[in-house]
């Protein structure tokens, strides 16, 4: 009976340690770098895709219009982007999480959307 014991206290023992020692992967998404430099129109003109084909900013619908040949002169006309300064541009804060367009954005997109302001908010 004692040596019953001694098992099931060594058990138990072992089973604590091998919850305890469980490490949890937590799963970012792929975040780009602000060290690379973003295309306006191979990367964040892409980004408008679902902004403009689900019948808003389209040109009829709400300003901006996020067309793509008409995206970047109308992000600018509106004073939606202050380059070199996402934080502080419209259109960035509009998509973080109570913004009014953070159903739209995801943190991907946005990083990519505030690395382009922060290096100048080139229409390259």
């Amino acid at each position: 009976m004692q040596k019953q014991k001694r098992i099931n206290f060594i058990s138990i023992l072992l089973g604590i340690f091998f919850l305890t020692a469980c490490e949890y992967a937590t799963i970012h998404p792929d975040v780009p770098s602000p060290d690379v430099k973003v295309s306006f129109q191979t990367e964040v003109v892409p980004i408008f895709t679902g902004c403009n084909g689900a019948g808003c900013h389209n040109g009829s619908g709400p300003k901006p219009d996020l067309r793509a040949d008409k995206a970047y002169q109308s992000l600018m006309d509106n004073a939606l982007v202050i380059p070199f300064n996402g934080n502080g541009s419209i259109l960035y804060q509009v998509l973080l999480p109570g913004g009014v367009m953070a159903a739209y954005g995801n943190s991907k997109n946005n990083a990519t959307i505030k690395n382009w302001i922060d290096q100048g908010a080139e229409n390259n």
